[in-house]
Parts: C-alpha cells; sequence; structure tokens
C-alpha cells in the first residue's frame, strides 16, 4: 500500500515583473521605497555608481548625472525594482505572501505612472494632421 504524502510547491527563481514605461516624479520615487522598506528597513538605491540612503539624497548628486535609472534593493535580495528608460520591472526571488503583496502594490503605482508609448503618439499625431487636412479641404469647398 502506497501513503501519499502532501507536499508543498514552492517556485525557485526570480519572477520579472514588467512595469511598462513609466513617467515617475521623486515623490512618486520615494511612495515606491517607502512601500518596500515597510517590508524591509534595508533598502539599498543606486543610480549610476553612487548608492543613495533615501530619494531626497538625489538631490546631492552631481549635476553632471543624469537621474535617468535607478536600482532599489532590499537587504536580503528578495526584492529589485529597476527603473530606467529601457526597462521598469520588479524582480521577486521569493513567493510568500508579503513579498507578493509588496510587488502588487508596486505595480498599483507604477499603473498609474505608465506613459503612452511613442508609436501611439504618433498615430494620434497622424490622424490629427489628417483631421486637419481633411477639415481644410472640405472648407474650401
Amino acid at each position: 500500500m502506497q501513503y501519499v504524502h502532501p507536499v508543498t510547491l514552492r517556485r525557485v527563481g526570480t519572477e520579472v515583473r514588467h512595469l511598462g514605461q513609466l513617467q515617475l516624479w521623486r515623490d512618486d520615487l520615494a511612495e515606491m521605497v517607502a512601500v518596500i522598506r515597510e517590508y524591509e528597513d534595508e533598502v539599498t538605491l543606486s543610480i549610476k555608481g553612487y548608492d543613495l540612503d533615501d530619494v531626497e539624497d538625489l538631490a546631492q548628486l552631481p549635476d553632471s548625472i543624469k537621474a535617468d535609472g535607478f536600482v532599489l534593493e532590499t537587504g536580503s535580495g528578495r526584492i529589485r525594482l529597476v527603473l530606467s528608460r529601457e526597462k521598469a520591472a520588479i524582480e521577486v526571488a521569493s513567493s510568500d505572501p508579503a513579498t507578493r503583496g509588496v510587488a502588487a502594490e508596486i505595480e498599483r503605482i507604477a499603473s498609474t505612472k505608465r506613459r503612452m508609448a511613442y508609436s501611439y503618439r504618433y498615430a494620434l499625431l497622424a490622424i490629427s494632421a489628417v483631421v486637419l487636412l481633411l477639415g481644410f479641404v472640405l472648407s474650401l469647398r
């Protein structure tokens, strides 16, 4: 007779959640850092070789440093938030409910800060130009 034992399955590896193209202000970044700090006190904010203790330290960076790419990482390495022109993603290396909750809250904040993709902007611009041209042609009649 065989006995069946229940087994808890745990995901191995890092889960990456893409956030889309974002337009963030310092307050938005501070809100994301605060959410992550609720989960874990030790958070490192890195930008182009500089490690910052807080978002407010951005003002102390040299003027030659362009603030267009950040990495926020917890001391345990369970959560990593990458924000740049090319990529905005949260990487979660743990499947516990608290970590998933932090990731979901970051996704919620990011969802309100998404930019319209450039292709959509050009499409809207082209449609606007056609409508204006059509209006001009019809007014000549």
